[in-house]
């Protein structure tokens, strides 16, 4: 099936119409359900863009504007997010942190029934640190990065080696 087919194909299941014989489907079908008919008219749309997803793979072009001072991954990660690349996906704290682990600068501790994350030797010589802190009754382990560490992310996120 070309693409010019299954956007026919789908513009006609959209409407209600059997694609193949041209007529209606009437009834209670699944085709008529309203979530059904939404998703047609959004996979519609996807099939037009002539993307599976209109959004790019996250991309950075340059460190410029990013403030880089002590703080958590999330609150580094959503500045980065703002200075991203436009009609580009937003970066995950959950791939960076995965590409901390990846590249040893995290390693993974059992701790009872819990795996906390930790920074490794390479990584508190690359500037991650960690404080035990409590909130709400419960204490947990709170990373740091500092400015050498998230230039290190940085430069790693314009390079595209974390996607």
């Amino acid at each position: 099936m070309t693409k010019n087919q299954a956007i026919e194909f789908v513009s006609s299941l959209s409407k209600g119409i059997d694609p193949q014989t041209g007529k209606v489907l009437f009834g209670d079908t699944i085709i008529n359900r309203p979530d059904i008919i939404r998703s047609f008219f959004d996979l519609l749309e996807l099939l037009k863009c002539g993307n599976d997803n209109p959004l790019s793979p996250f991309a950075l072009s340059s460190k410029d504007g990013i403030k880089c001072e002590l703080c958590g991954i999330t609150e580094f990660v959503r500045r980065v997010n703002e200075k991203r690349e436009e009609g580009t996906q937003q970066l995950k704290v959950s791939r960076v942190v995965n590409w901390f682990v990846e590249n040893e600068y995290l390693i993974i501790e059992t701790q009872g029934e819990k795996n906390i994350k930790l920074p490794s030797q390479k990584g508190i010589e690359s500037g991650i640190s960690f404080s035990e802190e409590n909130r709400y009754g419960r204490t947990y382990i709170k990373l740091y990065y500092n400015n050498k560490i998230q230039n290190i992310l940085l430069d790693n996120l314009i390079n595209g080696n974390i996607k």
